[in-house]
C-alpha cells in the first residue's frame, strides 16, 4: 500500500506528463488524431497537461509539507494527507502567480480572477484525491476477493 500512496501523491506531476506525451505521440503517428474528440474532452485534457508547468513547483511544495506529516504505514495518516493536500496547495498556487505575473490586486478583477483560480486548483485537487480513493477502494476489494478466494 505504501507504494500506491506514493504513486497517488507524485500523479499530479507525472499524469500530465503521460497524457502529454501520449496525445503528442498519438497526434504524430495517427495525423489529426485529436480533432475526432470533442472539444469537451479536449479542453479539460489540455488543462491537466498545462497544469505541470504552471503548478509542478507549487505542487512539489506543498507536497513536501504534506509528505513529512504522512506516516506511511497508516491508511488514516494518508488519507488526512491527502484531503490536506489540495487545501495547502491552492494558497501556494496563488502565491506562486503573484510572484511570477506580478500582479497586484489593484481591481476586482484580478481579486475573482485569482479566487477562480483557487476554486480550479480545489476542484482539480480534490479530483485527484478521489480518483486516488477509488483506486484504495478498488484494491481493499480485490484484497478481499483474494483473501476469501484463498480461505
Amino acid at each position: 500500500m505504501k507504494r500506491y500512496f506514493k504513486i497517488c501523491l507524485w500523479s499530479p506531476l507525472w499524469l500530465p506528463v503521460v497524457l502529454g506525451l501520449a496525445a503528442y505521440g498519438l497526434g504524430s503517428l495517427f495525423d489529426g488524431f485529436l480533432n475526432h474528440f470533442p472539444e469537451w474532452i479536449l479542453f479539460p485534457a489540455a488543462i491537466i497537461v498545462y497544469s505541470i508547468v504552471f503548478g509542478g513547483l507549487q505542487y512539489c511544495i506543498a507536497l513536501y509539507i504534506v509528505w513529512t506529516r504522512i506516516d506511511f504505514e497508516c491508511t488514516r495518516s494518508w488519507i488526512v494527507g491527502a484531503l490536506w493536500l489540495p487545501i495547502i496547495f491552492a494558497p501556494i498556487q496563488i502565491a506562486g502567480l503573484l510572484l511570477v505575473a506580478g500582479w497586484d490586486l489593484g481591481g476586482i478583477e484580478d481579486f475573482w480572477s485569482f479566487m477562480f483560480i483557487a476554486a480550479y486548483d480545489l476542484a482539480l485537487g480534490y479530483g485527484y484525491v478521489l480518483f486516488w480513493f477509488i483506486g484504495l477502494g478498488l484494491i481493499r476489494m480485490f484484497q478481499k476477493l483474494r483473501t476469501v478466494g484463498v480461505e
